[in-house]
């Protein structure tokens, strides 16, 4: 079995699957498909990465999260932070950030870095709370206490393992780490036969959150989220 798929329709053609001649990346089994596929793939659409070179997010601080764009915007307001920029391999992220542990746990190492937390810098973005969502300990459910006391400022994510890390990726992940702290770590569920929230931090659990979130953001006309075709 191949691992060739149009990105499009998902459905494998090898002998007809045709490279994107921008990024070299998304492959195509006809140029309907590939139409059909532009509001999505445009986002992401560059010349092909050099070997030093990661894809990574700049997640905004509350002072330049630009305004929504009115009453019948259908994101998020996690989308208006989330800012796709190509990092290189030697950024300082890589040397110096911080492992978020929950995001490690069910698949997805992320790497975090922030001027007010490394480089103890006093900052005025006015916080970054998604920020400091991202790295919720697996066990209390609590950022680091620096984390909580300190403004991030503007911060930048990478993966680990150096693989892509798209704008919906990122914005998944905010939303499962926001349903854990607002539904999972509630105080004292515990002592009520609940299961501790650690064990929902799992790649199954993530996987499944990942293609219902996908489900309802198409449904309100967001093509940029494709069907989940496989694990992040």
């Amino acid at each position: 079995m191949t691992d060739e798929f149009c990105v499009s329709c998902s459905q494998p053609q090898v002998e007809t699957l045709k490279a994107c001649s921008t990024c070299k990346a998304a492959l195509y089994c006809s140029k309907e498909c590939q139409k059909e596929h532009w509001p999505v793939h445009k986002y992401t659409c560059r010349a092909p990465l050099n070997a030093d070179e990661v894809l990574g997010i700049k997640l905004l601080c509350n002072r330049e999260v630009p305004p929504a764009k009115g009453d019948g915007d259908p994101h998020p307001a996690i989308a208006r932070r989330i800012k796709q920029v190509v990092l290189k391999k030697n950024h300082p992220i890589f040397r110096r950030g911080d492992l978020c542990p929950a995001t490690e746990r069910y698949g997805l190492p992320l790497l975090v870095l922030s001027d007010g937390i490394h480089n103890q810098k006093r900052m005025d973005g006015d916080g970054n709370q998604p920020a400091v969502y991202m790295r919720i300990d697996v066990d209390s459910g609590f950022a680091p206490m620096n984390w909580q006391l300190i403004d991030p400022d503007t911060c930048y994510f990478v993966r680990q393992d150096c693989k892509p890390l798209t704008r919906e990726a990122m914005e998944v992940c905010h939303a499962f780490h926001s349903m854990l702290i607002s539904d999972a770590y509630d105080l004292g569920a515990e002592e009520y036969g609940w299961a501790p929230a650690s064990e929902m931090i799992t790649p199954v659990v993530f996987q499944t959150f990942c293609k219902k979130y996908y489900r309802e953001q198409r449904e309100k006309g967001r093509q940029q989220f494709g069907f989940l075709v496989r694990p992040l």
